[in-house]
């Protein structure tokens, strides 16, 4: 958990302080497809940030998240005790068939799951900053608004997980992951943090690529590809032993809920931000009616 709490952290200050810089005009000049073009170019952005919606996102992530470092630091966790026997039937039914013995392979594997998902919405739109495809305004919502998701969802996370301690599959076998036996990671199997981080990913990246780019031949690719490796990690997570079905689905639900959620508060945002220009587009019918000694004039405006 420390080693992925510390990729997030670095992921987020990549994100946040080089795609704004990539976006600045691109550094490669080539001739983009007018369906692959970036909606900006044409229309409003479909995302925007503001003071009402990112002041509560903001202060929400970074309590959630400070509070539960801050549990963590301050409650008192239950020692690894080799003498307590943990028996699989007292495993529900949902979730004893997909429970596995620790395996250090399929661990690594996920981890490496992980860290695809989470960075491919950093990878495409870096790439697409690159190209000029993406302007410096966007660049900085995307960056401002996957941080902002990133912290929700990894502090409300981190705090079920301080609250739940529910005790990792792999515990009910022999040969457990003995350093999660020193550092108490072995009683935070619910939810799975791993899967949430990649749903999150897959789901922010799916929202924003198709409200940026609707029109694009690449859509279908990005989703399928990003919603492939979150299910993969999910997947890795149990058969490496570490969470429980139910661990699982909870984690793909939550991080698909913060992924669409955050993003979508900015696309009202965006709205609302679109309304009084629309409503000054409009025209406006009105009569000037003056007189004189002389003549009465009249002139109507459109």
């Amino acid at each position: 958990m420390k080693n992925l709490n510390k990729f997030i952290v670095i992921q987020l200050i990549f994100v946040f302080c080089l795609l704004p810089i990539f976006a600045e005009g691109g550094v490669f000049k080539v001739d983009i497809p007018e369906d692959e073009k970036n909606i900006t170019f044409s229309d409003n952005s479909p995302f925007a940030l503001s003071l009402a919606t990112d002041i509560p996102i903001g202060t929400l992530g970074i309590g959630s998240y400070v509070t539960s470092k801050v549990l963590k630091h301050s409650l008192t966790f239950t020692d690894y005790d080799s003498s307590v026997i943990y028996n699989k039937d007292d495993v529900n039914a949902f979730d004893r068939w997909a429970m596995n013995p620790y395996s250090k392979t399929f661990d690594t594997f996920g981890d490496i799951a992980l860290v695809t998902s989470v960075a491919t919405p950093v990878a495409l739109y870096t790439v697409e900053a690159l190209f000029g495809n993406l302007e410096l305004r966007d660049g900085i919502t995307l960056a401002t608004m996957y941080v902002e998701t990133a912290l929700l969802a990894n502090g409300i996370k981190d705090i079920l997980k301080v609250c739940a301690r529910r005790i990792r599959p792999y515990m009910y076998f022999e040969n457990p992951d003995s350093a999660s036996l020193e550092n108490h990671d072995f009683q935070f199997s619910w939810p799975s943090g791993h899967t949430l981080n990649a749903f999150m990913g897959a789901t922010f990246l799916t929202y924003t690529f198709c409200s940026y780019y609707p029109n694009s031949h690449w859509k279908i690719p990005v989703i399928a590809v990003s919603y492939a490796l979150a299910t993969g990690t999910g997947a890795l997570r149990m058969l490496s032993g570490n969470h429980f079905f139910t661990d699982v689905l909870t984690g793909a639900a939550l991080g698909s809920a913060f992924g669409f959620a955050v993003p979508f508060f900015h696309h009202l945002a965006a709205k609302n931000n679109a309304m009084p220009q629309a409503r000054l587009g409009k025209t406006s019918e009105f009569k000037i009616i003056s007189m004189t000694p002389m003549s009465l004039q009249m002139e109507i405006r459109l």
